[in-house]
């Protein structure tokens, strides 16, 4: 039966959307408050009673003052009764009530509902239609102890000027909807904290205050679908960290966090009460922005998003330095490279030799790094027929000059299982088509199983002999993806998949003695590294959706964490490719990317063409042909044995900070230029010049120098000399190298101070110059820079060589930049 609509506008006011940072406290509003919000005219406030709905379908009645015995507590003016049981035979027929509002202003509306729960009968759900558009399932809780009404504010809205309709759907039932009220949203602040209550919902996500220590007037619920969006209003566009509070009681979940249509998956660790997390960096425009969150895995809870301006992230001085000693030189000298590159350069890479083959038809240039799988050299699959030639892939990419990568799907040594349709023997590398367990294995030494682990190694062993035979240094990833559980290796969980990780480091580098190989660690979970002395290189797979080329900035930054910004960080497998003008700009400096085959790269729509074309032409990006001739040629300076720098030294050649002096020699002896300290000191910072011309007269734009020395100026390291010279070539006295130092730190963060009569020591110190006294005070003070005896400091002295790099290397560890 229908009924008719009576309109009831209440209070319909215009008012300006401002910025303002809202915090709240508490939960639902007490029957009380419920009571005086319906007595009082709130501005700029619509409510639509009971009375005003249509109602439509089987089970629903609008109940003035007529209660019934369950309605014994209820003292309010009326509701709609959604409490009758839907009719089976018909879905058509659930009950529903319709409102009609009108609004003078387009935009965005808080929505409450005031609402009715029997006692006793618990929470109830509902669902809501905005204009035809549905929000999904809405969470009605139940009121508070001796209480049968509440209010609760249940979404955002976006409602047109003039007309709209919202449809309520009788959902669970056994609840009865007093009122609803419409607010004006305001708009969110320009840097600050965006509530969850304060965005738009939809698809199941609603507001919940049942858990503690949520920020605001509730948090946003996450079960198997749903979005919560919010715009906020950026002041300047530019980079924003984004922090968010969240909790995630029923263990780890992931949420899929949309900015302005970029996507990225961000983890929730398990989390009981609330805690705060970060999401990484996002690039914002000035004006109204985007900030969606989607369920992904769902079973999850926000609270709020917090958003602050980022600084300019800065590349730290990585090591070089491999965990094996005995590393081959062409394994040396490819981590130098790769080293060399970082914060400076992305290396292409493409899983297959074939699909690298096919990016090279499509843009002129073939990717530097080609990775494969040694999959098919399992002991379980060479015993079922199988056979590759993937190692002479290989050894053909090196000798073109390429970068090797390897991977290992590792097929179960035993428990897999034959020729089954959907369990054959090929998909035993899967935790769900093997029995072996790696965790017995390991824990019995001396079990069969043990055994079958150790010869599957020792098997793989000859492939990778092969390689170094052959002089191939290789970027070596087992073990990958193990914290997913869906590969038998990471089936039980981290501590068996570290103890796996640290065997095989063991067997192929003391057992085999395979000197050539790059450990590259596959997770950026803290609970499963294995720790700095058993990796080279920490990495993560990232598969966003297809088409969106971000930068992955929050596994970057997690993963940067994890090794204390100490170690290189790559993609070992993507699917769409950053953007290289997103990766500078958020500064993620990923050492490498390597596409994943197949789809991944030749379906159009992951990486379209003209994208693909955009990276592999970028200057950002390292293609096969830019890779150096003399790549795997690693020196070691014949002069340098028993020098009191050797080790410095040695460091520093390591991070490519210094050179040789032609040939295999150093000269630690031979007297350093002005030029050359500076050049050390901004590669060691990593100072970069903008375009603007050299200030120097006597700095040609055509010198080696020029470059480092403009940088060098434009950062305050250097001031020259008052005829507006800098004499480059000119050798750099010992008190000038130590006024170069001071600034240095102090450019890093640092400020050394003077101690006061710290140069007592030294029967010279009369003679440091008035300019440079309270520069080598701090410097001595500091450590700096020490005497060049024990009572002399010798201030006018060139310095050589052999002190430059001990002072650079002192400066690296005083700003932490290295251990």
């Amino acid at each position: 039966m229908r009924l008719e609509i009576k309109r009831l506008l209440l209070g319909l006011l215009c008012f300006s959307l401002v910025f303002s940072l809202l915090v709240y406290s508490g939960a639902n509003r007490s029957e009380a408050a419920a009571s005086a919000a319906e007595s009082g005219s709130q501005p700029g406030v619509i409510k639509l009673t009971f009375a005003d709905a249509l109602l439509d379908g089987y089970g629903i009645e609008k109940r003035g003052n007529v209660f019934e015995d369950q309605d014994r507590l209820y003292n309010g003016e009326g509701y709609i009764s959604f409490f009758f049981a839907e009719d089976a035979s018909s879905a058509e027929q659930a009950g529903s009530a319709t409102f009609t509002v009108e609004v003078t202003e387009a935009g965005l509306y808080k929505m409450s509902i005031g609402y009715y729960i029997p006692e006793g009968y618990g929470g109830k759900a509902t669902s809501i239609q905005i204009n035809g558009v549905g929000t999904g399932e809405l969470i009605l809780d139940a009121p508070a102890a001796g209480m049968v009404r509440a209010e609760k504010m249940v979404s955002k809205v976006m409602l047109n000027a003039g007309k709209n309709t919202i449809k309520i759907n009788r959902g669970w039932g056994y609840y009865g909807i007093e009122y609803l009220k419409l607010e004006a949203a305001k708009a969110s602040q320009a840097v600050g904290m965006l509530e969850a209550e304060d965005g738009v919902m939809s698809g199941g996500v609603s507001i919940e205050t049942q858990r503690e220590g949520f920020s605001g007037q509730g948090y946003a619920a996450f079960q198997q679908s749903g979005s919560l969006t919010f715009t906020y209003n950026a002041r300047s566009a530019g980079m924003y960290n984004i922090l968010i509070g969240y909790s995630a009681p029923n263990g780890e979940k992931k949420t899929s966090m949309i900015v302005n249509g970029q996507t990225s998956e961000i983890s929730l660790p398990e989390q009981t009460g609330f805690s705060e997390i970060s999401a990484g960096k996002a690039l914002l425009k000035e004006g109204d922005n985007t900030i969606e969150f989607s369920a992904n895995w769902g079973w999850y809870n926000i609270d709020y998003v917090k958003l602050t301006a980022a600084a300019k992230a800065e590349g730290n001085a990585v090591t070089s330095k491999l965990i094996n000693p005995e590393a081959t030189s062409e394994a040396k000298a490819l981590m130098n490279y790769l080293a060399s590159q970082y914060s400076h350069k992305i290396i292409s890479g493409q899983q297959t030799l074939e699909d690298a083959e096919w990016i090279g038809q499509q843009t002129g240039k073939y990717p530097a790094i080609m990775s494969t799988d040694l999959i098919d050299y399992s002991t379980s699959r060479v015993d079922n027929g199988a056979t590759s030639t993937e190692v002479e892939k290989m050894i053909d990419w090196y000798k073109r000059g390429g970068i090797v990568a390897l991977c290992w799907h590792w097929n179960a040594p035993k428990g897999i299982g034959g020729n089954e349709p959907g369990n054959e023997w090929w998909r035993g590398f899967y935790t769900e088509h093997t029995t072996f367990d790696v965790e017995y294995a390991l824990d019995h030494p001396d079990s069969e199983d043990y055994r079958l682990l150790i010869r599957d190694i020792d098997n793989i062993a000859l492939q990778l002999k092969r390689l170094q035979d052959a002089g191939v240094p290789v970027l070596w990833r087992p073990l990958h993806e193990a914290e997913g559980g869906w590969f038998w290796w990471g089936a039980k969980g981290p501590e068996p998949a570290k103890r796996l990780w640290k065997l095989m480091v063991d067997r192929l580098t003391h057992y085999h003695h395979l000197n050539n190989l790059i450990w590259v660690w596959n997770s950026e979970k803290p609970e499963w590294y294995p720790g700095d002395d058993v990796v080279d290189i920490a990495s993560v797979d990232t598969y966003n959706p297809a088409g969106e080329y971000n930068p992955s900035i929050a596994k970057y930054e997690g993963l940067i964490s994890l090794v204390n910004n100490k170690k290189l960080v790559g993609l070992a497998e993507n699917g769409p490719i950053p953007d290289p003008d997103m990766l500078q700009a958020y500064g993620a400096y990923w050492s490498f990317f390597i596409t994943w085959t197949g789809d991944f790269i030749k379906d159009g729509t992951t990486n379209v063409a003209e994208h693909l074309k955009k990276v592999y032409q970028s200057d950002y990006v390292v293609t096969l042909d830019e890779l150096p001739a003399n790549l795997y040629t690693f020196t070691e300076f014949s002069d340098l044995s028993g020098h009191w720098a050797k080790e410095d030294i040695e460091l520093l050649a390591d991070k490519l900070l210094v050179k040789g002096d032609g040939g295999r020699q150093f000269a630690p002896g031979r007297l350093t230029t002005r030029a050359e300290f500076t050049v050390i000191i901004t590669r060691a910072l990593g100072l970069s010049a903008s375009s603007a011309p050299v200030q120097f007269t006597d700095v040609p734009e055509t010198k080696w120098y020029a470059e480092p020395i403009r940088a060098a100026a434009q950062a305050g390291l250097i001031t020259g000399y008052s005829d507006g010279t800098f004499q480059p070539d000119t050798q750099i006295t010992r008190e000038q190298m130590a006024v170069l130092i001071v600034r240095a730190a102090a450019l890093a963060g640092q400020n050394p101070a003077a101690v006061k009569n710290v140069l007592d020591q030294f029967a010279d110190a009369s003679s440091i110059s008035t300019w440079a006294i309270d520069s080598v005070n701090a410097a001595v003070a500091s450590g700096l820079i020490k005497g060049l005896t024990r009572d002399h400091f010798a201030a006018k002295d060139s310095g050589d060589r052999a002190q430059a790099a001990v002072m650079i290397k002192r400066l690296l560890v005083y700003v932490n930049l290295i251990d």
